[in-house]
């Protein structure tokens, strides 16, 4: 390392419509939102740390509460597909 400086061009980052909220988190109350910017119906699935399935649906609009009865405490994963994206997110149920 000489200790000499340089710097980059600015970039600008824009982030999409289509973001993504998903509270309480971790889930406390075997229930739980997830809110985005897209008021078209999307897919989702819940799966274990194992890839195990264990729930599946459609989202109702921009906000949508998903029940988790019978869940045990862990690490899941929440999978949702809209319209040309799959974004995946982890939370957690006490």
């Amino acid at each position: 390392f000489d200790g000499s400086i340089s710097y980059s061009a600015i970039k600008s980052v824009t982030f999409s419509s289509d973001e993504v909220l998903i509270y309480p988190n971790p889930v406390t109350r075997n229930q739980f939102t997830v809110s985005t910017r897209v008021s078209n119906q999307s897919a989702y699935s819940i799966r274990d740390l194992s890839g195990r399935l264990k729930l599946e649906g459609n989202t109702t609009g921009e906000v949508t509460q998903i029940q988790l009865d019978n869940f045990a405490p862990g690490i899941y994963l929440l999978t949702l597909n809209m319209t040309a994206i799959t974004k995946q997110f982890k939370f957690v149920v006490k």
